[in-house]
């Protein structure tokens, strides 16, 4: 495993990664606070060696960007089967290398039988995974930046990335909105979907629904922006941003799903913002959802 600090400052790491990010398979995991409890090392990945695409029949299995096959096993061992061929390493460092990506909740069909999604409007995958052999690693005020590499030329990109970081951004593209928030149900509408919440709360059929509200705009410019602007307005200590050929995926969120400390497994969710900003028709989505606060610790 290749392992170095790269010796560029808090302005030449952001040019860096502006340059970067325009790459599809880019992940960003962001401590955008600096000053929060819960913020540590921030993951920058791009190029991933390996990616998994699936819907809710097959997984789409990618080296370098190649199709190299298709599978209809379960979707989540076939990540852990790829993320073996990342070395196991001993290091103080919290991230050498790995999986990174996400996947949504249709893909819950895969494991059991749900019903069809009734509006499957957002054309992304269910579940997007990279497996990645090369990361650069830093503190949330972009400072302590290393460089992590399990690849043969992992000196000849170390010199590029000291080399990019030099060079001014000449493909920036400001963000802007073109219309204003517009909302996926009326006032009444809403209010309607409220009371039967309500109701089934009250008549003992469920103990929690989330309520979500959808939010679209039409915009211009680089979604990279929109997650820079996003992240300077809320600087939260769980950030991410991924980018895949059919759009890209913006979160900002105060919350750890899960920690794992030796033989436990902590879960403390709250709740969830993503903007989900699509390129083919550069319109911008948002959803959110909430849910009362709740921690457990599990044994494993």
């Amino acid at each position: 495993m290749f392992v170095k600090q790269l010796p560029v400052s808090p302005s030449e790491l952001t040019n860096l990664l502006q340059s970067l990010q325009h790459n599809s398979g880019t992940a960003f995991l962001d401590s955008a606070s600096s000053d929060h409890n819960n913020s540590n090392f921030s993951v920058f990945a791009w190029a991933p060696r390996f990616t998994l695409l699936a819907d809710l029949k097959t997984t789409s299995i990618f080296e370098n960007n190649q199709l190299i096959g298709t599978s209809s096993a379960d979707p989540l061992s076939l990540v852990n089967q790829y993320l073996q061929t990342i070395p196991h390493v001993d290091s103080k460092l919290p991230f050498t290398g790995g999986a990174i990506g996400y996947w949504d909740y249709e893909l819950g069909g895969r494991y059991e039988s749900l019903p069809a999604p009734k509006n499957m409007d957002i054309s992304m995958p269910n579940m997007h995974v990279g497996i990645y052999d090369q990361i650069l690693l830093f503190k949330p005020n972009y400072t302590e930046v290393y460089f992590i590499s399990h690849r043969e030329n992992a000196s000849e990109t170390f010199t590029q990335l000291n080399d990019v970081s030099k060079q001014p951004n000449l493909f920036d593209k400001p963000f802007k909105l073109t219309s204003q928030w517009r909302s996926n149900m009326t006032r009444a509408e809403y209010e309607t979907k409220f009371d039967k919440v309500q109701e089934y709360l009250l008549s003992g059929d469920c103990y929690q629904i989330n309520l979500a509200q959808r939010f679209k705009a039409s915009y211009l410019g680089d979604e990279w922006n929109a997650y820079l602007s996003l992240r300077e307005k809320n600087a939260a200590p769980f950030s991410s941003f991924i980018r895949i050929d059919q759009g890209a995926i913006l979160s900002v969120s105060p919350e750890r799903f899960y920690r794992f400390v030796t033989i436990k497994l902590k879960r403390n969710p709250l709740k969830a913002l993503a903007l989900v900003l699509r390129t083919n028709n550069e319109t911008l989505q948002m959803q959110t959802n909430s849910q009362s606060p709740k921690k457990t610790e599990q044994k494993i």
